[in-house]
């Protein structure tokens, strides 16, 4: 039995980056690849993945199949202006929508959402709550 919370993480980050098309793409990074502190770069937006509790759930005869299921944050950062914030947050759910069901995963979702906007005077801030399920990993 393995874990899937890293594996979990590069699919969303090559998800959203092999399929985003239109406008601008934002950067995304794990958390654990953010090691400053204080600086950012307010001209690009910004993907910031966290990875939360992998729940792991026993099945088959003798308990020899295991289907985990990764709960992620994904916070959509953006420093221009409230639409578009609202843009690169629609667009991210669209993808997420598109691909319920892909290729290293059996399917993907939100779960939840909330705004976090009042915490910052130049920032916009959206948080997606994503589970991320596979079996056997």
């Amino acid at each position: 039995m393995g874990i899937f919370t890293y594996d979990a993480v590069t699919i969303i980050q090559d998800l959203i980056t092999n399929k985003w098309k239109d406008i601008r793409p934002p950067r995304i990074s794990a958390i654990w690849d953010k090691r400053s502190v204080g600086f950012m770069d307010d001209r690009r937006d910004e993907l910031v993945i966290y990875p939360k509790n992998e729940v792991i759930n026993y099945f088959g005869i003798g308990g020899q199949a295991f289907w985990h299921d990764q709960l992620l944050e994904l916070e959509i950062r953006t420093y221009r202006d409230i639409k578009r914030h609202n843009e690169v947050v629609k667009k991210v759910v669209d993808i997420i929508k598109e691909n319920i069901t892909g290729t290293g995963y059996a399917d993907l979702r939100v779960v939840s959402s909330f705004s976090k906007n009042y915490l910052y005077r130049n920032m916009y801030s959206y948080i997606l709550t994503l589970s991320i399920r596979k079996a056997d990993p």
